[in-house]
């Protein structure tokens, strides 16, 4: 089968041919239909401590369709069967966190597309367990968002947002704006994006965003004032380049909550004393549950979010290596879907 294969930092991502996988007691066979290159796939190709093996098959984001099914799998599962996983493939019995289903905070964790290969490639082996079936009506191109969306679920529910709460975002990707579509969704009085792409901006404001700002146009206290009536009860950082957390700090309200999503490969400074005075809440949020997923999907098919504005692009292996690259630099671009099927 094709797959897009990396072999080093500084070098693009190979298309070659690789041997499909094997099926595992447990395991289903998905061809790929839909696969999203994430900024995490970015990090992971780049010198820093989150550079994956020589050979790594990058890719989690998927959809696609069930073409073999293991021993011992289970009976929900059919030959051409529509699904999305969940790419986290933890141990479930080390007592620790995937105990508790949490399994991305399991230390024996092997996330899909990082530990083991992922879905740049014609087709994935998946333990049965880590997938879920894309609820009738949802399509796989829509479907393939679920995993940013998933993000930003799984950040505003960390962040236990009430309902009238003023949120600033900083960052409009795909996962700032995920955030501003659960924060939408979930009742906030206000939701305004803080991004430099007007592109983006227009995009922010089509999943969820009440308004938006540039930070290069303007003071982004002054102007979320200006639109709200006053500074933001919750920050949520979307960037991941050091200068965020102090910067979220001074403008989230006195006893605010900023939220931490962005990720950033380098030391962070920022003055605590700044943090203190406010009794600012600092919190992070990784990744997400199945659970996550699950009602992601729901909405997706009740038509109650829409990842459409998200979805700029979709390419085959023949455009993929360099459109990889290009990602490095800031673009107008959002998310880019991969389509393994797609012939010349």
């Amino acid at each position: 089968m094709q797959a897009a294969v990396f072999h080093g930092v500084g070098t693009p991502l190979a298309i070659e041919e690789v041997d499909k996988p094997e099926l595992r007691p447990g395991d289903v066979m998905i061809k790929i239909e839909y696969c999203g290159i994430c900024g995490s796939d970015l990090h992971a190709t780049q010198a820093g401590d989150l550079v994956v093996p020589d050979g790594m098959i990058l890719g989690h984001e998927f959809t696609g369709e069930i073409v073999e099914i293991g021993a011992e799998a289970g009976d929900e599962w059919q030959l051409g069967q529509l699904v999305a996983a969940v790419p986290v493939n933890a141990c479930e019995d080390c007592g620790r966190q995937c105990k508790f289903g949490r399994g991305i905070h399991c230390a024996n964790n092997l996330i899909t597309g990082f530990g083991v290969p992922g879905a740049y490639s014609e087709y994935i082996r998946v333990d049965s367990g880590n997938v879920l079936s894309l609820p009738e009506g949802l399509g796989l191109r829509e479907g393939a968002a679920a995993e940013p969306l998933a993000v930003g679920h799984h950040v505003i529910d960390k962040a236990a947002m009430r309902p009238g709460t003023n949120v600033l975002i900083i960052g409009a990707g795909p996962i700032g704006l995920s955030c501003a579509t659960f924060a939408r969704h979930c009742g906030a009085r206000h939701v305004v994006v803080s991004e430099k792409s007007e592109s983006r901006r227009a995009r922010a404001e089509q999943m969820g965003a009440t308004a938006t700002l540039d930070p290069g146009a303007g003071d982004v206290a002054e102007g979320y004032a200006a639109l709200t009536g006053g500074p933001p009860d919750l920050v949520i950082e979307c960037v991941g380049v050091p200068g965020m957390l102090g910067m979220c700090i001074d403008l989230v309200k006195f006893q605010g909550k900023v939220m931490v999503c962005g990720v950033c490969t380098q030391a962070e400074t920022f003055v605590p004393l700044a943090a203190l005075a406010k009794e600012v809440c600092l919190q992070w949020a990784l990744g997400y549950q199945k659970r996550d997923f699950e009602v992601v999907l729901d909405l997706l098919a009740n038509g109650r979010i829409d990842p459409q504005p998200m979805i700029t692009h979709v390419i085959g292996f023949e455009d993929l290596s360099k459109r990889f690259e290009d990602l490095r630099t800031p673009t107008d671009e959002c998310k880019i879907l991969l389509r393994p099927q797609t012939k010349n």
